[in-house]
């Protein structure tokens, strides 16, 4: 397993083995379970914000990833003229973020 990249391919075996490093091995996921995060922050790892479910449970529980976002991830509304949908159709981008990347270079 790579250490240095956290991605969603990758976040349950991340989130395994820094449980068994926090608890030196005393605490173990057990298999057919993965580990929920009830603050809904995906690379939080304190033990007290995990718990290990089923799958099923765990997408009951989840946020509804599959409904459309409202805000990009720096909190700017997709609405009116500040979204850009991508000619592919492929998904869309905050025209704010996108200015700011271009001035930044």
């Amino acid at each position: 397993m790579s250490l240095h990249r956290v991605g969603a391919s990758n976040t349950q075996g991340w989130c395994r083995f820094l449980v068994s490093c926090i608890c030196s091995g005393r605490c173990v996921v057990p298999q057919g379970l993965e580990l929920d995060h009830l603050c809904r922050v995906s690379h939080c790892v304190r033990p007290e914000h995990l718990e290990a479910v089923t799958h099923a449970e765990n997408v009951r529980r989840g946020n509804g990833g599959s409904r459309p976002r409202v805000a990009c991830p720096k909190g700017h509304r997709y609405e009116g003229d500040n979204v850009y949908v991508r000619p592919d159709g492929r998904g869309r981008d905050c025209r704010t973020c996108m200015k700011a990347r271009i001035r930044r270079g």
